[in-house]
C-alpha cells in the first residue's frame, strides 16, 4: 500500500467511525428528547390552571420589622446557682423562664421590659423579661435554658456564648410591625 492510499484509508476508517459513533450519539440524543418530552407533558398536565390555582388574595403578607442598631456588649447566663444565685423560674418582669420558649434578654432598666431585640446568632426577635446586677448602659445578657432532661446544658450553652460585641437591633419608634 502506498503513502497516499494509506492515507486515504485512515481518512475513511475516521468518517466511519466517526459515523457509526455519531449514529450512536444521535440515538442517545433520541431517547435524551423523547425523555425530555415524557417529562415536559407529565409537568404540562399538572401545572395550575385556572381550576388549581390556589388563590393570594387572602393572605396577608407581613412587612419587615425596622431596626435602629446598637453596638453592645452582650454576655449570657443561665437558671443554674453560679449564674443566677438562687433561681426560683421566675424573671424581674414575672415571666416563666420557660416562657417564649427560654428566649428572652435582661437589660439595663432604660429598655423597657417586653421590648424585642434583635441579637445576631441568638434571636431574631428576643423580648427584655429580666434585669441583672451588671447588666447597665450598653451591656445585655442573653439567657441560656437547660435542654430537657441534660441538666447543666444551658450554663455549657452560656459559657460558649462568651462575651460579644454586637450590634443589636432595636424596634424604630413608632414602626407598628414590632
Amino acid at each position: 500500500m502506498r503513502r497516499g492510499e494509506w492515507l486515504i484509508s485512515l481518512v475513511l476508517l475516521g468518517f466511519l467511525v466517526g459515523l457509526f459513533a455519531g449514529v450512536a450519539i444521535g440515538e442517545k440524543r433520541c431517547r435524551k428528547l423523547q425523555l425530555a418530552k415524557e417529562v415536559w407533558d407529565r409537568e404540562l398536565s399538572t401545572a395550575p390552571t385556572a381550576n388549581n390555582m390556589v388563590s393570594l388574595e387572602n393572605v396577608a403578607i407581613l412587612p419587615v420589622p425596622k431596626w435602629d442598631y446598637r453596638t453592645m456588649w452582650v454576655s449570657a447566663y443561665c437558671p443554674c446557682r453560679s449564674c443566677c444565685g438562687v433561681a426560683d423560674g421566675i424573671t424581674a418582669s414575672g415571666h416563666l423562664v420557660t416562657d417564649h420558649d427560654g428566649v428572652f434578654v435582661a437589660a439595663p432598666v432604660e429598655i423597657p421590659f417586653g421590648t424585642a431585640l434583635n441579637i445576631p446568632g441568638y434571636s431574631e426577635v428576643a423580648p427584655v423579661y429580666d434585669r441583672g446586677g451588671s447588666i447597665s448602659g450598653d451591656r445585655l445578657d442573653v439567657f441560656f435554658a437547660d435542654d430537657p432532661g441534660k441538666p447543666g446544658s444551658g450554663h455549657e450553652k452560656a459559657l460558649n456564648w462568651g462575651v460579644q460585641v454586637l450590634d443589636v437591633g432595636f424596634p424604630v419608634e413608632g414602626d407598628p410591625n414590632h
